[in-house]
């Protein structure tokens, strides 16, 4: 999960694709070192604290 958090914190836009079966899928939009915009699918049990 420190890769999430890192990612999260490095954040350009965060979005809630779908919660389901306690679980959250959050879509992660960040900018790479060209400026270049990279995402990724991240799912997130439940209980899990997530830090922004």
């Amino acid at each position: 999960m420190e890769d999430l958090n890192k990612k999260i914190k490095n954040a350009f836009s965060i979005k809630f694709k779908k919660i389901q079966d306690g679980k959250v899928d959050l879509l992660i939009t960040w900018l790479d070192v060209h400026g270049e915009r990279r995402s990724k699918t991240y799912s997130v049990p439940e209980g899990q604290v997530l830090e922004f």
